[in-house]
């Protein structure tokens, strides 16, 4: 009987190894499993530091506090995506909780963070959002109020998609003059306002009232907005030099618009 359970056991593990085996290989490209794995990893080490922080594991968490710098730094490689982010707002969670100072070098990571929107909220967001990260950007070019023809090839561009009644979009405006606009347009950054359902005098009056430097484009049937969404501003988009989609994000806040600065910097590093 002995023999036979633990044959019929063999059994099973073979084939559940076997299983496994063929699904990593198969189904899931590599690359994305290491990195799936290792943020994994990171966030249940967050989630144990977070869970003894008033026990007696000192040496845990002096091992887990030491290596966080390289874990995020290793993360960042990744780039921004569901699990990495999840591992970064654990750890954000554990600094939190223990009053213990974040890191220098770990700082820009955790409060570049976006906010963790509702389930419904994401998911409407996301079906609203007819571009993709990596895809050519849907158009090249706008005209300006100021009637000028601006050009995207070879240059990094920050198209902004805003309205005059929208409260975040106002909130972000002087982000994107202060932070982006001033900062970087000598490297070669070209950051664009596009009023959505805005005409050309509704624009004249709001730069003259405001005093923003940075190009304004109205569109106001909304042709331009409805080539990247159906709903929802204020929406970001970053293009790279090569015309493609770099980074797009929806709403405001300042977590939100520190990672739309990274996301433009490494933008502005490739040539």
């Amino acid at each position: 009987m002995k023999k036979l359970a633990f044959g019929l056991a063999t059994f099973i593990l073979g084939a559940v190894i076997g299983a496994a085996i063929i699904w990593f290989k198969f189904a899931v490209p590599a690359g994305k499993v290491c990195k799936m794995y290792y943020a994994d990893y990171v966030q249940s080490q967050a989630e144990t530091a977070l869970q003894v922080r008033f026990g007696g594991e000192g040496t845990f968490l002096k091992t887990f506090q030491r290596n966080v710098p390289a874990d995020v730094r290793a993360m960042q490689v990744f780039g921004n995506n569901h699990y990495t982010r999840a591992a970064l707002r654990k750890i954000k969670a554990y600094y939190a909780a223990t009053g213990i100072a974040v890191p220098p070098d770990v700082e820009p990571a955790l409060s570049g963070l976006p906010p963790q929107p509702t389930n419904a909220t994401a998911q409407a967001q996301r079906k609203s959002t007819l571009t993709k990260i990596g895809e050519a950007c849907p158009i090249d070019s706008v005209h300006t109020i100021a009637g000028q023809d601006v050009d995207f090839h070879g240059e990094v561009a920050v198209l902004d998609f805003f309205a005059t009644w929208c409260g975040p979009c106002m909130d972000e405006m002087p982000s994107l003059e202060k932070g982006l606009w001033d900062k970087f347009k000598g490297e070669g950054l070209i950051v664009v306002g596009i009023g959505q359902g805005h005409s050309k005098l509704d624009l004249e009056k709001f730069q003259r009232r405001h005093s923003y430097s940075f190009p304004l484009v109205a569109d106001p049937t909304r042709d331009i907005y409805h080539r990247f969404a159906t709903a929802y501003i204020p929406r970001t988009v970053v293009i790279g030099r090569d015309g493609r989609i770099r980074y797009q994000s929806v709403g405001y806040t300042p977590e939100g618009f520190a990672a739309l600065a990274s996301a433009v910097k490494t933008a502005l590093r490739h040539q």
